[in-house]
């Protein structure tokens, strides 16, 4: 089993169909933007706070409950202490994590505690509700729907495993998106005659109003789902590739799928220049998808498709995300020899720069970002000799005052 996880944590497996050409997406020009240089370097009073939330908790990527993570609860700035039972806690009101649970003396050890989720392995929180993958007592993979106000658990999908274990769907990757999950399932199958294994890849998508799942059609191995709008899929096709350390997999398309039509126009690939995805976390904000392309970062529009480079640079690196309606990067310095991190306006103006949020005896960020909540984000954060996960709100990190991260406290 731990052959075949690793295999899906190594490859990313979702959905692909034929493409459009290139010249249907509408192609802007770079602004015109300045290199950095030590003048620019943002000051205390350049703080200027978003007036919108941060996210709208429409895409949301699953988080391993295995690593300590700490996750959106799925509104404000609610946070979810992940194990094998959930803890809770507002960052406005207390810095303390406590058991998601309303039973008086419980022990939280079994499905009696409303916070139990047991051996789950990856789990999203959205409008209230808990969904989450595990493996159950016939090591078939299935999805739980967990109400923790009532503790109503509902299995919405479980996946093929034959009783000679010829045949196994494996869970990879779990993306919710405007109301539905993307699931990646690997289906695995083993010839009697010959015992030679081989392995396809499909997407499921479940309707979390109403639980029906159907496949993604006309799918090709390697395809990733990435973030959509509700209508339209944002779809990254990966390729397996030889390398020294043995087979990885290198992004080679970018394209956006409509749901309803089919229809799939390819907005770039690895013949136009290299692009890249820095995590599936943040990459769209308000119908708008955010991305890499050689030295520039790209703002696409999924409705109109207009697709406009808003910042362009020869020492930019392969990170880009949203936070709120501003864009947030990593860059070389102009010696080149460490990094900043910036932020833009959605328009490519209003640069600044934080070179404090950099740790430059080691080269990296300081907070390692992997979420958003309404007025801050979450990630991962140095403490001591230990990496650990935590939020900050938005204020304190632009200030960079890494000191007021809230971490789960026992």
């Amino acid at each position: 089993m731990n052959k075949y996880l690793f295999l899906l944590a190594s490859s990313l497996i979702l959905c692909g169909c034929s493409a459009a050409p290139i010249s249907a997406v509408q192609t802007g020009s770079p602004s015109a933007s300045p290199q950095i240089s030590s003048d620019q370097h943002r000051t205390i009073d350049d703080i200027s706070l978003s007036e919108t939330p941060l996210t709208d908790f429409e895409n949301l990527s699953a988080a391993n409950t295995n690593d300590g993570s700490i996750v959106p609860s799925g509104s404000g700035d609610g946070l979810l202490k992940l194990g094998t039972a959930v803890r809770y806690c507002d960052p406005d009101v207390s810095d303390q994590f406590a058991y998601y649970c309303f039973e008086p003396g419980c022990k939280h050890h079994d499905p009696t505690c409303h916070s139990y989720i047991g051996n789950a392995q990856s789990f999203i929180a959205y409008q209230g509700i808990w969904y989450y993958t595990r493996q159950n007592d016939s090591d078939q993979f299935e999805i739980v729907c967990h109400n923790p106000e009532t503790n109503e658990r509902k299995v919405i999908a479980q996946y093929e495993r034959s009783d000679d274990g010829r045949i196994w769907e494996v869970i990879g990757s779990m993306i919710l998106s405007h109301g539905l999950l993307y699931v990646s399932i690997q289906r695995f199958e083993t010839a009697e005659d010959t015992m030679q294994q081989t392995s396809t890849t499909y997407t499921d998508t479940i309707n979390l109003q109403t639980f029906e799942r159907k496949k993604l059609e006309n799918c090709n191995d390697y395809d990733n789902f990435i973030c959509g709008n509700g209508q339209k899929a944002v779809i990254v096709h990966s390729e397996p590739r030889e390398s020294v350390n043995g087979s990885e997999y290198v992004f080679s398309e970018l394209s956006v799928l409509d749901l309803t039509s089919g229809e799939k126009v390819k907005i770039t690939d690895s013949d136009q220049g290299y692009f890249n995805f820095s995590d599936p976390y943040q990459l769209s904000y308000q119908d708008k998808l955010v991305y890499i392309e050689s030295n520039n970062i790209h703002l696409l529009d999924l409705g109109t498709m207009e697709n406009q480079v808003i910042y362009s640079s020869p020492k930019i690196l392969s990170r880009a995300w949203f936070f709120g309606n501003h864009v947030r990067f990593l860059e070389k310095e102009t010696d080149g020899s460490s990094l900043v991190e910036s932020m833009i306006d959605l328009d490519g103006n209003n640069r600044q720069d934080y070179p404090e949020l950099i740790d430059n005896e080691e080269n990296v960020m300081k907070f390692g970002y992997q979420y958003l909540t309404e007025h801050g984000q979450i990630g991962r954060v140095m403490q001591g000799n230990n990496l650990i996960s935590g939020w900050i709100s938005e204020e304190n990190y632009l200030r960079c005052d890494l000191d007021q991260v809230v971490s789960a406290k026992a």
